[in-house]
């Protein structure tokens, strides 16, 4: 709620619509890049201007499915509650 930004992929596709991502992101506002089939989005430090190295990086792999935090697999899969994304 005080969070600037928090992002969910959700992909549609000609066999219908996949379940969402859970969402993700350090309340900052990402810098999205797609290159190939993946999506990656930079999240900025929230530490000072000047600050280059990104707090965290999610990688989107849109074949598999696969989220990526900082090169690490997390849950791709959102809990959907009356078809409502929990998060």
């Amino acid at each position: 709620q005080a969070c600037d930004a928090q992002y969910s992929i959700l992909q549609v596709t000609p066999n219908g619509i996949k379940t969402p991502t859970p969402f993700f992101g350090n309340c900052s506002t990402a810098k999205p890049s797609i290159s190939g089939s993946k999506i990656t989005l930079k999240f900025p430090r929230n530490i000072g201007k000047y600050v280059t190295t990104p707090a965290e990086v999610d990688v989107y792999d849109l074949p598999t499915g696969i989220l990526t935090k900082n090169g690490k697999t997390i849950p791709a899969a959102c809990k959907l509650d009356d078809g409502v994304c929990q998060g």
